[in-house]
């Protein structure tokens, strides 16, 4: 109260000496009131944007682009997915979308990949290839790389706007076809051609015309390119139907690249699906329907027997995928098969935690992302399973999704959207309830 009464007094004389002066002391407070507020209110906005900002920059995957709206795909919910957008994409559909950094890409065999916008559909840019039917696109180190042609072409992620076309950065021959993607490992680009064989090539190659390959391991034979696997610095290969291994540090200057081991069959098995490299084993999948895994360190001296064998109703063709202590293989059986990687040694025989059921042959890989498993079956359709659906008897898909004739594998954005490209060119975005960003 001691301390109030000269404040009174003060307010009293104020209101004595001017007439009104009380109205405008309680006006000031009222504006500080006011004042308080509003900075308070831009404290909260500031504070929001930090929010979306740090979740813009700390993204799943990496990606750095704004997130769609929709929720995260998961097995509870994935039965709700829905069209955002499709969009017809002249020449295209004879390889799997893929996407990076806010970006689409899918490449056509009218010589042109397309780089889209993944929120939107809307086009970016057209990087100018050559005909013939492509791999699917990889993306690494601020580059785009796509094989097509017997060509191995080079673009950079940010080439242009507005649909802007683009030239390559730079491109190398490889000597032939292919339905096997490159991989890029520690800056060098590693491809399989049919005929032409395994060639590296630098990242960041600066050749305006060819760029020379760093070595090569030629093969002539008519075998079937598929996607390399790298580990511990080794490259693995099996298109020539059995399993081969190359050093990374195999040479410069076009050097040619002698095996660390060459013609590996495991039980004498014709190996039909391109090698997948995890955890110390080497896993890929033979024409008698049988998946292989196999100790990496036959590549430097080790035994190459089979550390065990799980058995399919049909030939593998698509490369298995392997995450989190399972493999996944897709049979031409029209069965998925999920193999715990702890299967055994010694060439044991192991058993399928569980098998997922369509209705077709499955020639191309599963793809694994936030407790779905998807997998493109040629009867036209998109399934999904749970990734913990946990029991040896025939797994019940969580959904379905009609894509029409021989669909390719999905890519997933972010656990929110699932990109689809069917053989008649139609590319589509699902989200759940077909929520769009």
């Amino acid at each position: 109260m001691n301390d109030l009464r000269p404040m009174l007094d003060g307010i009293q004389r104020q209101v004595h000496a001017r007439p009104g002066s009380l109205d405008r002391i309680f006006e000031r407070q009222r504006r500080r009131r006011a004042r308080r507020r509003v900075a308070a209110g831009m404290m909260t906005l500031a504070t929001a944007a930090a929010s979306v900002l740090a979740v813009v920059l700390v993204l799943p995957h990496g990606e750095r682009s704004i997130l769609p709206i929709s929720p995260a795909i998961d097995a509870t919910n994935a039965v709700r997915l829905a069209v955002a957008w499709s969009e017809r994409v002249e020449g295209t559909g004879a390889s799997a979308p893929v996407v990076a950094d806010g970006v689409l890409y899918v490449a056509g065999s009218d010589g042109k990949l397309h780089a889209i916008d993944a929120a939107t559909g809307d086009v970016l840019w057209i990087g100018v290839t050559q005909l013939g039917t492509p791999t699917s696109p990889v993306v690494a180190q601020g580059r785009v790389f796509v094989h097509v042609g017997g060509s191995l072409y080079a673009f950079e992620e940010g080439c242009g706007t507005g649909g802007a076309e683009c030239q390559p950065s730079w491109h190398a021959t490889t000597g032939g076809g292919n339905i096997g993607t490159p991989i890029v490992v520690d800056g060098v680009v590693y491809v399989v051609a049919a005929p032409g064989g395994l060639s590296a090539f630098s990242v960041s190659c600066e050749a305006t015309t060819t760029c020379a390959p760093l070595w090569l391991a030629p093969d002539a034979e008519g075998h079937v390119a598929h996607a390399p696997a790298a580990s511990e610095g080794v490259i693995w290969d099996s298109s020539s139907h059995a399993l081969s291994a190359f050093s990374e540090a195999c040479g410069t200057a076009g050097a040619t690249c002698e095996p660390l081991i060459q013609a590996v069959r495991p039980d004498g098995a014709d190996l039909l699906s391109g090698p997948a490299v995890a955890d110390g084993a080497v896993y890929v999948g033979a024409s008698d329907g049988s998946l292989y895994a196999v100790s990496t360190s036959c590549a430097s001296g080790g035994s190459c027997r089979p550390l065990w064998r799980g058995q399919t109703g049909g030939s593998i063709v698509g490369t298995p995928s392997v995450v989190g202590g399972r493999v996944y293989v897709a049979s031409n059986d029209g069965g998925l098969y999920v193999f715990p990687t702890s299967c055994g040694t010694s060439g044991a025989g192991c058993d399928a935690i569980w098998i997922g059921r369509t209705g077709g042959p499955i020639r191309d890989q599963p793809v694994v992302s936030n407790g779905v498993v998807y997998v493109a079956s040629t009867d036209g359709t998109l399934y999904g399973f749970a990734e913990a659906c946990g029991t040896t008897d025939d797994c019940r898909p969580t959904f379905q999704l009609s894509l029409g004739d021989l669909p390719t594998r999905p890519a997933v954005w972010a656990d929110r959207v699932v990109f689809t490209m069917s053989s008649d060119a139609t590319l589509s975005a699902y989200t759940i309830d077909g929520e769009g960003p």
